[in-house]
């Protein structure tokens, strides 16, 4: 009995029946909306501590931040009467808080707009004054940032700070931290400095191996917000930093202009066509600079210079807003054409094009000279491929050549050149050739064939990171060479062998090219889907362009979907759940006028619009976009041999021996359109009927066409865009209407 009473009556045994601190935290944690959080903190206002104030207006200001602008609320949940009940705990409880929940509290409230003569605010600045000494450097920064925010940047507290900085200098190794600390206290310091300061950035910025893009921007403009003078080549090389980390500063962007607009007229040629490339992609409200800009781009035209510079300078010209040329430099230009490779061609090609169409909608006289100047260029261009012999030189010329004027123009004429001269594709450049068959995504049968053959005989001698190259088009065109399967094995055994010698993000796109041709090497995915792996991948896209990034994380959620729906037994979990619900959230879900009209047509042939809906989301978050599910089985149904209507059903055919989910996606179409696979079936039909509808469609947009498919007569191919498919289809169209009648 005694030990029974001991043991009722212990401490441990009492903790039980106390108020649980840990689980007001879980419960905080679990909170779906500001509501939530109020409603908690008003059922246990008498019971929180320092740290559970902070915990909630830490949650609040989160929840702000994940809603766009026109959503935000901050000022309601200011002055809801639950944050005044926040703000008085707060107030009691400044005694008891460390430094980090001190300048986290301040930071808190000042977003939440709590004004910065609140006696709150006041004080937890006085208590932080009095604990400068004993803050490290990021509690100290976040506090610096924000006494900025209060407009207290002259004031003595912030030259004390100034002060700790100076003295701590040489140990700072944090970026972030930095260049908010040199943003915060630049009113205070000396010029000396604020030399060491900059001097300071760019160590770290040149010494310091992944700085995540966010903080090397933010350094780099305090950088040069922080600099007085720069000579033409710093200038030069400023504006092209401010391009590779897509500064939008506009106080940067005016101190920047003002120091290109001295040094122009000491550019070269190639420097200026830099500058002025520079000044457009960061869109530079200064009129004066761009008119600057065109007259000493027009200026240089008019000397004694290279083919190549000729064609740069041309190039640039008609990037400016509103640019044009004069007779001289028309003459200038036909004179040197003979001179001109085909990427020269290809550079005046756009730029006249450009400023035919410009100078025809206001009815100038050049357009006539514009149009004889470009017959000179096409014919000069279909010359110089008819004549060409060695395909090195070719793929040399060709490289830069793009858009739609050699799409339209010469690119039949230079895979016809490529078929001529296909017996010179070896090892040594056949990576190149595949990359220029992708980004021409021309399905040209017998070149593929000759790259497959090229890969099967000196697959030793090829590097290994080209794999991704010689793989991509075949996977982009859905083409399966004569001897498919060698040719997919000897490249995945080339990778698979070396997967250390790959960049993280390079091989999450060797996977996607892989799903794509619906090949799925075991060790391949089981070393991308690794926690280690994953991990590498993060550090590598933070320090990023975003475009990377935004890019690779795309590509890895498709992958991700595709193994866990192709090879379940690889038991690859599905953790993009959350990354599609958010991309699902910033979409705008609006129709386009194409949409609107096959939406309305297929609503005619079904009966009604009830029976058909648009955007629909099927499980694993493919996107039917702003298309009714019924378009894809309008595809297949018109398709006699099409293998998708055994697999839409769920059967698992196939000659490969691979697994495949059991998705019926026939029950989701059924429900979508309410009708059977039997009335569908006679829709699509009625053969009158639907050459009318693709005429319709067709005539209402201007639309690409794709190669004729030998099975196919007419039908809507509705495209998934990136997913990983085999598909007669073009890499970025989200939806196309193709007639081969």
């Amino acid at each position: 009995m005694f030990c029974l009473r001991r043991f009722l009556l212990s401490p441990r045994t009492c903790q039980v029946r106390r108020w649980s601190s840990n689980a007001f935290f879980c419960q905080l944690n679990q909170c779906a909306d500001e509501e939530q959080v109020f409603d908690l903190v008003g059922k246990n206002k008498t019971k929180l501590s320092e740290k559970h104030v902070e915990k909630a207006l830490d949650i609040l200001w989160q929840f702000q931040k994940k809603k766009p602008d026109f959503l935000k609320d901050i000022n309601d949940v200011r002055d809801h009467p639950h944050f005044l009940i926040l703000r008085i705990l707060a107030e009691n409880k400044i005694g008891s808080m460390n430094n980090e929940a001190l300048v986290n509290m301040l930071y808190n409230l000042l977003k939440f707009n709590v004004d910065a003569h609140d006696s709150l605010v006041a004080e937890i600045v006085m208590e932080g004054w009095k604990r400068l000494d004993s803050m490290n450097m990021p509690e100290l920064s976040k506090f610096s940032l924000c006494l900025h925010e209060q407009q207290m940047s002259h004031s003595p507290l912030m030259g004390q700070i100034a002060e700790i900085v100076n003295k701590n200098l040489a140990s700072m190794q944090a970026t972030r931290v930095l260049s908010v600390l040199m943003v915060s206290i630049s009113h205070v310091i000396s010029h000396s400095f604020r030399d060491r300061l900059i001097q300071k950035a760019e160590f770290l910025l040149d010494t310091v191996d992944s700085i995540p893009l966010n903080h090397a921007r933010r350094l780099m403009e305090t950088s040069l917000l922080m600099a007085d003078e720069f000579d033409p080549h710093q200038a030069l090389g400023m504006i092209e930093a401010m391009q590779e980390i897509e500064c939008r500063s506009s106080q940067l962007i005016q101190k920047v202009s003002s120091f290109l607009l001295k040094h122009l007229d000491l550019y070269s040629p190639r420097e200026l066509a830099r500058v002025t490339q520079s000044t457009v992609a960061l869109r530079f409200p200064n009129p004066d600079l761009y008119n600057r800009l065109h007259r000493q781009l027009i200026n240089r035209l008019k000397v004694k210079i290279t083919p190549s510079e000729v064609a740069i300078l041309i190039q640039t010209l008609s990037t400016l807003p509103s640019s044009f040329m004069d007779e001289a430099v028309v003459s200038t230009i036909d004179a040197i054409l003979p001179q001109c490779s085909l990427s020269n061609l290809s550079c005046f090609a756009t730029a006249l094009v450009k400023w035919f169409k410009q100078d025809k909608s206001t009815q100038s006289n050049l357009s006539v000279t514009y149009g004889t100047l470009l017959q000179k260029v096409n014919a000069l261009a279909h010359h110089r491929l008819e004549t060409v012999h060695e395909l090195d030189l070719l793929l040399e010329e060709i490289k830069y050549a793009s858009g739609e004027w050699f799409e339209e123009e010469l690119l039949e004429d230079a895979l016809a050149a490529f078929q001529r001269l296909k017996d010179q594709i070896s090892a040594t450049n056949v990576v190149e050739f595949s990359s220029f068959l992708t980004r021409a995504s021309y399905l040209c049968t017998p070149l593929l064939d000759r790259i497959a053959d090229v890969t099967l005989q000196h697959s030793d001698k090829i590097y290994i990171s080209g794999t991704y190259s010689l793989l991509l088009p075949f996977a982009v065109l859905n083409y399966d060479p004569p001897q498919s399967e060698e040719f997919f094995k000897a490249c995945i055994g080339r990778v698979t062998s070396h997967l250390d010698c790959f960049e993280p993000h390079l091989l999450v796109l060797l996977a996607f090219t892989l799903a794509m041709a619906e090949y799925f090497p075991e060790n391949l995915m089981m070393a991308i889907f690794n926690v280690d792996f994953l991990t590498k991948l993060d550090a590598q896209l933070e320090i990023g362009s975003h475009a990377l990034n935004r890019r690779v994380r795309s590509r890895l959620m498709e992958v991700n979907r595709a193994v866990c729906l192709a090879c379940p037994e690889f038991q690859v979990p599905w953790f993009h759940e959350r990354y599609c619900q958010q991309l699902q959230q910033r979409s705008s879900r609006r129709l386009n006028t194409l949409h609107q009209q096959i939406h309305r047509m297929l609503g005619e042939i079904l009966g009604g619009s009830h029976f058909a809906r648009a955007s629909v989301l099927t499980p694993y978050y493919y996107v039917i976009v702003s298309t009714p599910k019924v378009a894809l089985w309008l595809v297949i149904l018109r398709r006699q041999d099409a293998p998708e209507k055994r697999i839409m059903p769920g059967k698992s055919e196939g000659s490969r021996k691979r697994r495949r989910a059991n998705l019926r996606w026939i029950d989701s179409t059924r429900e979508a359109t309410i009708h059977s696979l039997e009335d569908l079936s006679k829709a699509v039909n009625n053969r009158k009927f639907w050459r009318s509808l693709i005429h319709r469609v067709t005539q209402s947009q201007n639309l690409l066409a794709l190669n004729n498919h030998p099975q196919t007569h007419t039908h809507i191919v509705l495209v998934r865009q990136g997913m990983p498919c085999r598909k007669p289809l073009l890499p970025n169209a989200m939806f196309q209407a193709v007639t081969s009648i």
